[in-house]
């Protein structure tokens, strides 16, 4: 499920630039909160004493952040910017009102002090504790800089998991390093500055993670998405047992989620991330593949190589003379085709199918 189809949901209903939680899922583009601090509108708190508090944006406003635009994003975004701390932010939520859900949101990261700190920043169920000592059936969903590659350009997406009877390795773990490609899988060696959707299906029932996804949203050239099967064996906490690490029954629900920004050097601003199009939906059950386009994104004829006759044929797609069969001028998929297309196109072509 892209955000194409969460938008157009949310705009039918007529509540775009507000939450929906009334309706057993949360759905919020920030489009309709005032710029400033975010505690205080649409419920959200500061969780922590003494942490940051995170604020509202408008899109490539100089004086607050400058946050480039987001190619599926509306006028705003919130952002948590570490000042020698933590940002949080965190609101209440209704996580029993269904048992398979879609968790999504498109993210963007950068780090202003040329040190990033390994932990970027995060989204979680809370309560939630420690990964070894979760306090609830949940999971945190990170997103930290790769010491493996370049720590000041390259950031990773990992999700904590836990085993069947509910057990886990500890910290945190990127899909790659079960599937034994690590540094170099699709959820690593992202680039900061880039927005990025990321997605991820699971059920509170069995405790299973059904799919993992990601996919970058400022240039198109890439999109993952990963569906562990049982023998990945990957669970939220309390795995499908309901049990602790510990061996301890583990069957409490979570009640909210939070953003987290970390990092930051005492006395300097440090990590920076932003989010948009924030999506809880409730699913009728684990999701089917699709949400990625297949092969080579650039190759848009599909006739297995890269060439001119592909950027021939996707501008005249874009100008309106005809697309190839299964094509659209689209490219980024954010449901609107306009200048944002074209260049994800173009940068995707530069980019080539190696990527």
């Amino acid at each position: 499920m892209g955000i194409d189809r969460v938008r157009i949901g949310v705009a039918a209903l007529g509540l775009c630039g507000a939450s929906v939680s009334a309706l057993g899922q949360y759905v919020q583009d920030f489009d309709g909160l005032l710029n400033g601090y975010l505690t205080g509108q649409d419920g959200f708190f500061i969780p922590v004493a003494g942490s940051l508090d995170f604020s509202v944006a408008n899109y490539n406003d100089a004086g607050l952040f400058n946050i480039p635009q987001n190619p599926t994003g509306g006028s705003k975004c919130i952002v948590g910017h570490a000042f020698g701390g933590f940002a949080r932010a965190e609101r209440a939520f209704d996580w029993s009102a269904s048992d398979h859900w879609l968790w999504a949101f498109d993210v963007y990261c950068v780090n202003t002090t040329g040190n990033p700190q390994s932990n970027a920043g995060s989204v979680s169920v809370q309560p939630f504790g420690a990964a070894g000592t979760p306090l609830t059936r949940g999971f945190i969903n990170l997103l930290y800089f790769d010491t493996n590659a370049d720590p000041g350009t390259d950031v990773d997406v990992a999700w904590t998991y836990y085993r069947s009877d509910g057990t886990t390795d500890g910290g945190f773990y990127n899909p790659d390093d079960a599937r034994q490609t690590w540094p170099d899988g699709p959820f690593s060696d992202m680039r900061m500055g880039r927005w990025y959707r990321v997605e991820m299906n699971f059920a509170f029932s069995t405790g299973r993670i059904y799919r993992m996804a990601v996919r970058d949203l400022s240039t198109g050239s890439s999109c993952d998405e990963y569906f562990p099967t049982v023998d990945d064996d990957w669970h939220i906490a309390g795995g499908a047992t309901q049990t602790a690490p510990n061996g301890t029954p583990l069957t409490a629900m979570p009640t909210a989620f939070r953003f987290f920004t970390g990092g930051g050097t005492t006395g300097e601003y440090g990590n920076l991330l932003a989010y948009d199009n924030v999506a809880f939906v409730p699913q009728a059950g684990p999701p089917e593949p699709g949400w990625c386009p297949s092969g080579c994104p650039a190759d848009f004829n599909d006739d297995g190589f890269l060439d001119f006759f592909d950027l021939d044929a996707y501008i005249a797609c874009f100008e309106g003379e005809g697309c190839p069969d299964g094509k659209d001028a689209d490219f980024n998929g954010d449901g609107f085709i306009d200048f944002f297309d074209a260049d994800a196109y173009l940068e995707a072509f530069e980019l080539g199918c190696g990527e």
